[in-house]
């Protein structure tokens, strides 16, 4: 019931997340360091990783500018276009049901576009989704300002294609512009 919610029942999802919590601790503790990682993690006296990280800040720099476009993208297509499609007179309902599509869509199209960039490279797949939501942009509001609540939910999928470009290799991404000391 909604007062049992309200006053103790949304701390059950807060407490079963401690499952997932030792679920992860038990993975990351049974899983050996690749070789690689062994053999920089050995006592060194060269400079601490975060002083040659700071001498040489270009990596690190654009590292952050490649990583805020994608979380930028959700946070439009999950908090902001609930919030912009209800004031112009889509039901909450709707654009709810239009981010259960885009759920889906990251589903599929994160291993998609991860495979891809395996083949092609990182860095194009990243570009391709960074230079289509660009394009996308002004389609992407002309489309939810519709009305239409297909056309909106067909929007917010190909915003969460382009997202998933630009995510799916940025763990690896990140990874290759950084040596393993550092990382």
């Amino acid at each position: 019931p909604e007062d049992a919610l309200l006053s103790w029942g949304w701390r059950i999802p807060y407490l079963l997340s401690a499952l997932l919590l030792m679920a992860g601790l038990y993975v990351r503790l049974s899983v050996g360091e690749s070789p690689v990682f062994q053999r920089v993690s050995s006592p060194r006296t060269e400079r601490p990783p975060l002083l040659q990280v700071l001498r040489r800040p270009a990596p690190l720099l654009l590292a952050c500018a490649i990583g805020i476009g994608p979380f930028a993208l959700t946070a439009l297509l999950s908090t902001y276009m609930l919030s912009y499609a209800t004031a112009i007179g889509y039901r909450a309902s709707s654009v709810m049901t239009g981010l259960l599509f885009v759920s889906i869509t990251a589903l599929v199209m994160i291993p998609v576009f991860s495979t891809i960039s395996d083949r092609v490279g990182r860095r194009g797949v990243v570009m391709a989704g960074a230079v289509g939501i660009v394009g996308f942009a002004w389609p992407l509001y002309a489309l939810v300002g519709t009305g239409s609540v297909p056309l909106l939910i067909v929007a917010m999928i190909i915003g969460q294609i382009l997202q998933s470009a630009m995510y799916a290799p940025l763990g690896v991404l990140f990874s290759e512009m950084f040596g393993t000391l550092v990382r």
